[in-house]
């Protein structure tokens, strides 16, 4: 139903139509939003996928915004994984590691209640790839597979279903290219977005 949805044009309707879109607002996510919520369409996907669509948007490069706002027209979903136990509204607090390691990223940590991992094609991970003087520093946002080598997901059951998850990283590896924006400034870029996310 997703990818049928994203043939029309609907998932993509507020991203510009040079990636594929429609062109479109932020008024147009939210109708969109609202009126398949009144059908309680199984589209749980949407919403993280258009928070990831929007960092892209603000923090990728011309090759990333090609490359992700394209798929996510087209209807691939995406999940981003901020949370961890003990690390939610104080997301600065995370312990997950994002360390580089010449030209690639290694990643090692746990994060839960990540809303539809199972399904998505990658994550949107927010790690701590060094320890700055403020907990604020060294956050970077880092594009992983869903099948990457290392990577464990398991959906949490709870009365909506089983759309939440626990995402376990075991020395995860991916390329440098892999990271949005700048190394060590997640934490801006975060910020920047909240108010359009909520």
């Amino acid at each position: 139903l997703y990818k049928r949805l994203a043939d029309l044009g609907y998932v993509g309707s507020s991203l510009p139509e040079q990636y594929g879109g429609g062109g479109g607002d932020i008024v147009d996510l939210c109708v969109f939003l609202e009126e398949t919520s009144y059908g309680r369409l199984p589209i749980a996907a949407t919403g993280v996928t258009m928070i990831v669509a929007g960092a892209v948007e603000r923090f990728g490069t011309e090759e990333q915004k090609q490359h992700y706002l394209g798929r996510i027209a087209a209807g691939d979903p995406f999940a981003i994984a901020m949370s961890e136990p003990g690390s939610g509204s104080d997301v600065a607090s995370m312990r997950t590691k994002a360390i580089v390691d010449g030209d690639q990223i290694v990643l090692n940590g746990h994060k839960t209640w990540i809303t539809c991992a199972q399904e998505a094609d990658e994550i949107l991970v927010i790690a701590r790839s060094a320890q700055g003087e403020r907990k604020h520093d060294g956050l970077s946002m880092v594009f992983v597979p869903r099948d990457a080598p290392g990577i464990e997901i398991r959906p949490i059951e709870t009365m909506g279903g089983n759309e939440q998850c626990d995402v376990f990283f075991t020395d995860v590896t991916v390329p440098t290219a892999s990271v949005l924006g700048e190394v060590g400034g997640g934490w801006g870029q975060l910020v920047a977005g909240l108010n359009v996310e909520r």
